[in-house]
């Protein structure tokens, strides 16, 4: 479940995918309109979901409590949102702690970088592409907890080797 560029063989299954979570970090901004710095406003492309998701959420001096407002709504949409955020943290949590066990040490600096170090109130801000760095994070930590069990087996083990 690596990705080919990072020596794995491509294999990336849907289900680990964030598809919906994807479409919400992109979508729910554009619904509403955008005030930027400058004073220019851009208009949403539905205003009337204001109530849901909060109507100044996106501003960019709410940057901190971004989803805070879509959340409390206890929407089913925010449900979902909330779920399928954890599913990602925990999956990339997983790895995390199968690197930690399989090392018997901390974390490497080199794999201290997480996407999912900001709060759910504030996920997605700053990232361009969320969707992309989740799973690039995920294939790093693959890679690691690959080359670690690796490098464990003995010198003549073909499985080493390979």
């Amino acid at each position: 479940m690596i990705k080919a560029n990072a020596g794995g063989a491509a294999y990336r299954p849907l289900g680990e995918r964030m598809h919906a979570l994807n479409s919400l970090l992109n979508a729910l901004p554009q619904m509403l309109d955008e005030t930027s710095a400058g004073g220019v406003t851009t208009k949403g492309l539905f205003n009337d979901l204001g109530t849901v998701p909060g109507a100044a959420s996106f501003l960019d001096t709410n940057k901190d409590t971004r989803w805070d407002h879509f959340l409390a709504s206890d929407s089913a949409v925010a449900i979902e949102f909330k779920s399928e955020y954890d599913r990602q943290k925990a999956l990339n949590d997983a790895v995390r702690q199968a690197i930690i066990d399989v090392s018997g040490e901390a974390m490497p600096k080199a794999l201290q970088a997480r996407v999912f170090d900001v709060p759910i109130s504030s996920f997605g801000v700053g990232v361009k592409k969320v969707q992309k760095a989740v799973m690039e994070e995920r294939s790093k930590l693959r890679f690691a907890l690959v080359h670690l069990r690796m490098c464990k087996l003995s010198y003549e083990d073909p499985r080493r080797k390979a």
